[in-house]
């Protein structure tokens, strides 16, 4: 949690979940409309902005996944991008 709002997690501040670190074949991106970065939500449940995160397995580019989250917190699993392109996860990213 945030409590100062700085955008940057300080030692008093709550750590919610650490997960191991992923295998080197899955790539994990998030793009969120502009220059964002982050996933907030707010005490509403509502969102600052869209986003996707993509999971990419490079080793088998077909099971690669997305979680598109809307401004309204609904998120969604996809196997393409959000606007209908597939996802961009070749070796070579």
């Amino acid at each position: 949690m945030d409590a100062n709002r700085d955008r940057e997690r300080n030692a008093e501040e709550l750590l919610l979940h650490i997960h191991e670190q992923l295998p080197e074949n899955i790539v994990l991106d998030y793009r969120a409309f502009g220059s964002r970065h982050y996933l907030a939500y707010q005490s509403t449940g509502l969102t600052m902005t869209n986003g996707t995160f993509t999971f990419c397995n490079q080793n088998v580019p077909e099971r690669s996944k997305a979680l598109i989250i809307t401004k309204t917190g609904r998120v969604r699993l996809s196997e393409t991008r959000a606007d209908g392109n597939p996802l961009a996860c070749s070796k070579e990213e």
